[in-house]
């Protein structure tokens, strides 16, 4: 659900963005995102196997 509600408001965003700053705005955002991304992505990978090796005997 989360995943649905930022799918729909980030066309909107984005637009609005784009026409009140500019083209390097939008791209500097969606990389921001993209970077922030990956990093939750790490941290979530490192948990997992954290919580891996924690539960095998």
């Amino acid at each position: 659900m989360p995943l649905n509600l930022i799918s729909a408001a980030s066309p909107p965003i984005l637009a609005s963005l784009l026409t009140r700053v500019g083209s390097n705005a939008v791209l500097e955002l969606a990389f921001a995102c993209s970077v922030g991304a990956l990093v939750m992505l790490a941290i979530l990978s490192r948990r997992r196997r954290e919580v891996g090796t924690i539960a095998t005997p």
